[in-house]
């Protein structure tokens, strides 16, 4: 009996380590199924691509892209795959962003100036694991409120 269950927890271990992370890969930006609110033209992507890996217990975010004016953009983020600080560049509108994971498909981010709360981001991926959606939500200085709703492919 005790060297079925030994076998049996083996097994589920192995198949949890097969699937992996669901998060990891390539992403692309589908700009058709995005939607975005009052965004300065500044911030305004019209091509974007993200690739996850994983290192160690945390994981990069290398994206890259194209704003509706030509510009490139490039920029990485590093952040732990369990939530808290993430590490990478910060931008004139906040200057920390924390993590939190409540569950295998959300990952939520709260941005911050000056220890006050700034912004929010709600990633959600699919139970399928071939689509993740980005909800991003910021007061602007003009009282208005930035939406950003990124919808993600696996490529």
């Amino acid at each position: 009996m005790l060297k079925r269950y030994l076998l049996l927890v083996a097994f589920s271990a192995l198949a949890a380590s097969a699937q992996g992370n669901p998060w990891l890969g390539t992403w692309k930006m589908n700009p058709a199924k995005s939607h975005m609110e009052n965004i300065p033209d500044v911030s305004a992507m019209a091509t974007m691509t993200l690739h996850i890996t994983e290192q160690g217990d945390k994981e990069v975010l290398d994206f890259k892209g194209v704003d509706v004016n030509g510009k490139k953009f490039q920029q990485t983020l590093v952040q732990p795959s369990k939530g808290g600080k993430v590490e990478g560049p910060s931008e004139a509108d906040f200057d920390a962003a924390i993590l939190s994971v409540p569950d295998s498909h959300h990952w939520i981010y709260s941005y911050s100036k000056n220890g006050k709360p700034v912004a929010k981001r709600i990633v959600t991926l699919s139970e399928d694991g071939k689509t993740q959606v980005a909800q991003f939500s910021a007061k602007l200085p003009n009282g208005k409120t930035m939406i950003d709703n990124d919808y993600m492919e696996k490529q």
